[in-house]
């Protein structure tokens, strides 16, 4: 029975047809295939949903750095690429597979790799899904090219993990070195009893001796303590060291109850006898009581309203500094901001124009799907036609079309355009037609919930 039930979880290879229909929806604006994704990415999509502007969180758990551009490096394989060798790997239960995606030029620091994720778990199983998009790195796992190989993986691991354990196990068996000596009863060893009779009853006496002494009882100074001695009490010239603590107290309050001296004042006064003995008070005639009255400055030094002044200055310089930060804080926010409008407007293009292709087909067969895509198409055209030359945008130029609703989308694309002139691309008219064509989609059967849920999905998806 283990063997059938190993052999029934062997996936088949991965089909290169899933790896080709994979790859356009990983660009933008195109949205992520639900019935190609992995349930692990679907729940994480659903319960923890990336910001719109971060790409590469749509399209890998691992988050997005400047060393990890996964979207950008997409975006290069574009140009031209060719695909390396299909892997498989096991984690527990689960298979891998990965593929590597190499540029023209077969240079490795510029690969990504494309991981799928084998569903066998349940009775609805999908088969491979996409799983994760990755930067190449060094993985300490095993990989074979067979998936009928990947048993073998499982069963190497686990011997390497027997053998570790069973090493383990005979160190831990193994006592150390002279362990069992300490149980030997020779006669030789010093017993326990003997060790005790050794012990010095004097030092256990008089340790608990230190506690008998009664609380309110002064402990007596020994003989050989240098320097210490019991004066009398009326012993004159002599003070204990509480006796010096009250007079060092009384002191300090004498001191507390003076009145504070202003030593600025002080100072002053002592400077002008200074200049009276040596004879130059006269060039100091402004000075009174050491305070001088000039600049209408009452009660301040001159050097004081020097430095206030210079605090001052400085004060001024520092704001000016604080404010020019702040205008370049603000400069740099608003470039930021400049390219997220860009790229939010360019999303809420994409959703209009999903929700103008679903007006035009609604109430339409699969038979009418084609006509109804050519009908798209041309009114693109003609829009971008129009408004290439001014002259011919007169509403009569619309006149081929009939009925109040193709009017109506005409119009709305026509505002659309103008609002994807705003970007300043490259070719814009070519791009906006490149947009057009890829909302042109089966239309959706809303019998079926199911079709229902991915049109919603994808419309959440460019929001």
């Amino acid at each position: 029975m283990a063997s059938t039930s190993s052999t029934s979880n062997i996936p088949p290879p991965l089909p290169t047809s899933l790896v080709t229909t994979l790859l356009p929806h990983l660009l933008p604006p195109s949205p992520l295939p639900q019935e190609l994704l992995a349930k692990s990415l679907l729940q994480r999509l659903l319960y923890l949903p990336p910001s719109p502007s971060d790409l590469d969180s749509y399209l890998s758990p691992f988050p997005s750095t400047e060393h990890q551009p996964i979207s950008s490096r997409l975006t290069e394989l574009t140009h031209g690429h060719t695909l390396g060798d299909i892997l498989y790997t096991k984690e527990e239960e689960e298979i891998y597979a990965k593929l590597s995606i190499l540029p023209e030029n077969e240079i490795k620091d510029e690969s990504i790799e494309i991981w799928f994720e084998f569903e066998h778990s349940s009775s609805d199983s999908r088969g491979w899904v996409y799983h994760s998009a990755r930067i190449p790195s060094q993985l300490n796992q095993k990989f074979v090219s067979n998936p009928e190989l990947s048993s073998t993986l499982v069963e190497t691991e686990s011997e390497e993990k027997m053998g570790y354990e069973e090493m383990n196990n005979l160190q831990g068996d193994q006592a150390p070195e002279g362990y069992w000596t300490g149980f030997d009863s020779s006669s030789n060893s010093n017993s326990p009893k003997s060790i005790l009779n050794e012990f010095n009853e004097n030092h256990e006496d008089a340790y608990w001796a230190q506690y008998s002494r009664p609380q309110t009882a002064p402990i007596t100074p020994g003989i050989h303590t240098p320097g210490i001695h019991t004066p009398g009490i009326h012993t004159p010239g002599i003070h204990t060291p509480f006796q010096n603590q009250q007079k060092q107290n009384q002191n300090q309050n004498q001191n507390r109850n003076q009145p504070k001296i202003n030593t600025q004042e002080e100072q002053a006064k002592k400077l002008m006898e200074s200049l009276k003995q040596l004879g130059l008070d006269s060039l100091n005639k402004d000075i009174t009581n050491g305070y001088s009255e000039m600049n209408g400055q009452d009660g301040k030094r001159e050097f004081w309203v020097e430095s206030e002044d210079q605090e001052k200055y400085n004060n001024t310089i520092d704001q000016s500094e604080n404010d020019e930060i702040a205008i370049t804080k603000d400069k740099v926010e608003v470039e930021e901001s400049g390219k997220a409008i860009k790229d939010r407007l360019k999303c809420k293009i994409s959703v209009s124009l999903n929700k103008l292709w679903k007006k035009h087909i609604q109430g339409s067969n699969e038979l009418d799907l084609e006509i109804k895509a050519i009908e798209w198409l041309n009114f693109g055209k003609q829009v971008i036609e129009n408004s290439s030359s001014p002259n011919t945008s007169s509403p009569g130029g619309y006149t081929s079309y009939n009925g109040e609703s193709s009017l109506d989308i005409i119009d709305k694309l026509e505002i659309l355009l103008d609002m994807y002139e705003l970007l300043n691309e490259t070719n814009e008219k070519d791009n906006f037609h490149k947009l057009m064509e890829s909302v042109i989609r089966k239309s959706p059967d809303y019998r079926n919930h199911e079709d229902e849920d991915e049109v919603v999905r994808q419309n959440m998806y460019y929001e």
